[in-house]
């Protein structure tokens, strides 16, 4: 639903679910908070693009649009007063205690092609919920409060903080989904819906005290269609494709099955860990294609790292190499403490920053072997010096030979340009 509401699904429509399998394994529930993708994104959002931020926060909620949105869900679908469906409404208020949440619930039927689903439409102060097909024939007591945490937990979401994680993902979806967003934008997106998901599962592990297997029933026969689902069969599955494949996930919204459940279990089992196991698959290996804005934003200051590195010498800062470093950074501070380097670049993007090092180190025509000797030696403390040394050779036409050479002068090559330095001072 648009017009300013959020409406999230517990996941897409399949074949009808049926039957009912009880099994009450239970764990201890972590805190629930937002993942480490979405406070890194809200952060992020904020800082390097404030006059958004700013544009999409003060776009309240108003009475009127709040308005529209009751009506259009009585128009379309058919609701479910607390007198004719007690059961039902006695579980949300239970859940929503259990996630911390005191605004009313209203529920709403429907969808007539069999399929089961649901989903929330955001008004702030209030919760709607749209079942869609037998979800209250089909789903048990602890399944249906899975599915309500699921659902409910959206809500904490965009609540949490004043409202910012709304207003991050109002900020995303409206860039991304631009004919001409940029790559990287479209990447946040996934990943942040991906993330979104991750966390409204956890909301379903909250609302049922832990009970995992109802959670995955509850996932299975939504969003799989499963009729008579085995949660303890299918975690033993999950953990065999895990085993098995590395692959991350490539939905647009809501992440593989096997792999919600996998991060359901994680969770429970890791807590606050959880999120660093997530990164692989939910985001995926980190390549130039694939970066995401978080990832263009840590590829920069990894960039201005790599060349403050470089021109730790002194020696090494002509009008020439200066001159090219501030086309990369205008605002290049030579005097700043040099960084640590981390050496976690990775492989994907050495080429690039060998390009970027390769052309500083080549951009004074009168430092010619002072500049590739020391570009090597950068190049081996920032933990790619064997794709550099390709990269020159390649692009210079070394023989090892020469590059050999350059490595054993470079202390040499050090004192020299000290005492040029020296020299002019």
């Amino acid at each position: 639903m648009r017009g300013g509401t959020v409406h999230r699904r517990m996941g897409p429509p399949h074949r009808r679910a049926l039957g009912v399998r009880k099994c009450t394994v239970r764990m201890s529930v972590p805190p629930l908070v937002p993942t480490s993708y979405h406070r890194e994104v809200q952060s992020a959002l904020r800082v390097h693009e404030s006059g958004l931020w700013s544009w999409y926060a003060s776009d309240k909620f108003g009475a009127e649009q709040a308005e529209r949105v009751r009506l259009e869900l009585l128009k379309a679908t058919y609701r479910l007063d607390g007198a004719a469906h007690t059961d039902l409404h006695q579980a949300a208020v239970e859940v929503a205690q259990s996630l911390e949440i005191e605004v009313p619930v209203t529920f709403y039927q429907g969808g007539a092609d069999g399929s089961m689903n649901a989903g929330l439409c955001f008004v702030p102060g209030e919760a709607h919920i749209v079942l869609t097909g037998p979800v209250l024939s089909r789903l048990d007591a602890s399944e249906l409060r899975a599915l309500l945490g699921h659902e409910l937990a959206h809500y904490r979401l965009w609540t949490e903080d004043d409202g910012s994680y709304r207003v991050a993902d109002a900020l995303v979806e409206a860039v991304a989904s631009h004919p001409s967003a940029p790559a990287s934008w479209v990447q946040l997106a996934l990943r942040q819906r991906r993330y979104t998901e991750v966390y409204a599962d956890r909301g379903s592990l909250v609302a049922s005290g832990g009970d995992l297997d109802a959670a995955i029933r509850c996932l299975l026969k939504v969003s799989a269609g499963i009729e008579m689902p085995d949660a303890a069969s299918y975690l033993r599955q999950v953990d065999e494709v895990v085993e098995k494949s590395s692959d991350p996930s490539r939905s647009d919204s809501h992440p593989e099955l096997f792999l919600r459940a996998w991060a359901m279990k994680k969770w429970l089992s890791d807590g606050k860990d959880a999120d660093a196991l997530l990164v692989n698959r939910v985001q995926g290996p980190r390549t130039l294609e694939t970066l995401d804005l978080l990832g263009q934003l840590d590829l920069t200051a990894q960039t201005r790292l790599l060349i403050v590195r470089f021109l730790r010498l002194p020696g090494l800062r002509t009008e020439s190499i200066i001159a090219h470093a501030r086309q990369f950074f205008p605002d290049l501070d030579l005097d700043a403490r040099e960084p640590e380097v981390d050496g976690n670049i990775p492989e994907s993007a050495s080429n690039y920053f060998g390009y970027v090092l390769l052309d500083l180190a080549t951009a004074d025509p009168d430092l010619a072997d002072e500049g590739l000797a020391a570009g090597l030696s950068c190049a081996d403390e920032c933990g790619f010096g064997e794709s550099f040394e390709k990269l020159a050779r390649k692009e210079l036409r070394l023989t090892i030979a020469n590059v050999t050479d350059l490595r054993r002068r470079w202390p040499g090559i050090q004192d020299h340009l000290a005492k040029i330095v020296e020299e002019r001072s």
